[in-house]
């Protein structure tokens, strides 16, 4: 019996901080429904595109040498659906190749930022795609 066990942990601190005393409770919907979670808040310098599908903003983690010594900065890209499209009907749109596209059209602007306060984890088998 082989075990193989793979985890990434990525402690990275934002290039833009999100300050405490600027988190506060508020709603947050989702298709479960609405409720009371922590929001962080900041208002800073970010770039950003919208259309009538959806918004984009992209939250670069501050420069860590060990993550990336030669290649490019690590971001988070946040998508939000416009309310007439929703996220079933943007999801089946994105690929690498419409996500760079919005990433170019990205502009460096002033935002006033509220992202849910979240930890994100995910797990999978790799039975399957190992053994291909």
């Amino acid at each position: 019996m082989a075990v193989l066990l793979n985890a990434v942990y990525l402690k990275a601190e934002w290039q833009s901080k999100f300050k405490k005393h600027m988190t506060v409770d508020d709603d947050f919907t989702n298709a479960a429904g609405t409720k009371q979670i922590p929001i962080m808040v900041q208002i800073a310098g970010f770039d950003y595109y919208s259309d009538a599908d959806m918004q984009m903003i992209v939250l670069p983690y501050r420069e860590q040498k060990r993550f990336q010594p030669n290649g490019p900065r690590l971001s988070m890209y946040v998508l939000l659906p416009g309310s007439n499209v929703g996220v079933t009907r943007l999801l089946p749109k994105l690929d690498s190749k419409t996500l760079a596209a919005y990433r170019s059209k990205c502009q460096q602007q002033r935002v006033h930022l509220e992202l849910p306060k979240m930890k994100l984890e995910y797990s999978t088998e790799l039975k399957d795609t190992l053994t291909k």
